[in-house]
């Protein structure tokens, strides 16, 4: 099999009204278009903001990634989407009333990055072949800056947690803290036993398990001299972890069969089961702490825009709300 070494994922714990900029390139796709209908008919009011069927529609096929057909979307998962166009236009009703604006300049950025790697052309043929209006997709990311600048603003003050909050946590969870025994791994994999026994003699007459895997191995960490990285114990297939836990460091195994060939397996460092200390995770205890703060202020605050602002839902013109 491949062996990969795994990934510390961090996730975005503070979560955005609406997806991702590119989502927008689904917006108005072929396979999702809005039926003909009563589009000027308002089915939405938000403070002084009145939006239409159709710019209904585009937000929710914006916000779906493009998943919007009635009879896939349940209930409750129509309500979801609903109430979250809701409060994207609460926070936008906020911003302007408080004044605040995206300039040219933070514009110009955000285009820049979701462009990376496009040329004018390739990305122009994106558009059109997703069928996107330019001018409606710059309006809509420049929304989705605006929110994203409201809430950072609104959010800027919160209290980090402070020393025995972030002990107390640590305290309580001690055990998320906690890591298996790990062992760090070279391999080399081949198609055949035969290539795989040759490669093994010559190991053993001397030469690098790193360098045979540059110009022997089919796996795809050969390029880096078949470096795996550091496992930890229970996530390899029990034959192959017994083995290589067993093994010294700077050790080589024999040759071992899996489905995916015939692999060569290097020690290279071993790690003992233990834990992180404080000192160590401190840093993402308290970003951990804080999202989860702003998180929080996030729903009070979007319940207070609701009853400080007018929010009137068209439910009639909803029931127009067809996609095919």
């Amino acid at each position: 099999m491949y062996l990969h070494a795994p990934h510390n994922v961090s996730f975005l714990l503070i979560s955005k009204i609406f997806a991702g900029a590119l989502c927008l390139l689904l917006m108005t796709g072929t396979g999702c278009s809005p039926q003909e209908g009563a589009e000027g008919s308002v089915a939405l009011e938000v403070g002084s903001r009145r939006i239409h069927l159709g710019e209904l529609k585009k937000d929710i096929l914006f916000i779906s990634a493009g998943a919007c057909s009635t009879t896939g979307m349940d209930g409750k998962i129509r309500e979801r989407i609903l109430n979250l166009i809701i409060e994207h236009y609460l926070v936008l009703e906020y911003g302007d009333r408080k004044g605040i604006r995206i300039d040219e300049r933070e514009m110009r950025d955000l285009l820049d990055t979701i462009m990376l790697g496009y040329t004018a052309e390739s990305f122009k043929e994106v558009m059109l072949r997703n069928c996107v209006d330019r001018e409606e997709w710059e309006d809509k990311i420049r929304e989705k800056l605006l929110v994203e600048k409201v809430i950072e603003g609104v959010t800027g003050n919160i209290t980090p947690p402070s020393y025995n909050e972030i002990k107390r946590y640590f305290d309580a969870n001690c055990e998320e803290f906690r890591y298996p025994s790990m062992v760090r791994l070279r391999q080399i994999l081949t198609s055949t036993e035969k290539e795989a026994e040759k490669l093994l003699d010559r190991i053993k007459n001397g030469e690098g398990l790193g360098e045979l895997a540059r110009s022997h191995s089919i796996a795809p960490e050969a390029e880096r001299g078949g470096e795996v990285g550091w496992i930890e114990r229970g996530t390899l297939p029990e034959k192959i972890e017994n083995m290589v836990f067993s093994m010294k460091i700077g050790e080589v195994s024999r040759v071992f069969k899996s489905e995916y060939g015939y692999h060569l397996f290097e020690v290279t460092g071993f790690k003992e089961a233990g834990s992180r200390t404080l000192y160590e995770v401190i840093d993402e205890i308290e970003r951990r702490l804080t999202s989860e703060r702003r998180i929080q202020f996030c729903r009070e605050w979007i319940k207070e825009l609701r009853d400080s602002y007018r929010v009137k839902v068209n439910g009639e013109t909803l029931k127009r709300l067809e996609f095919s």
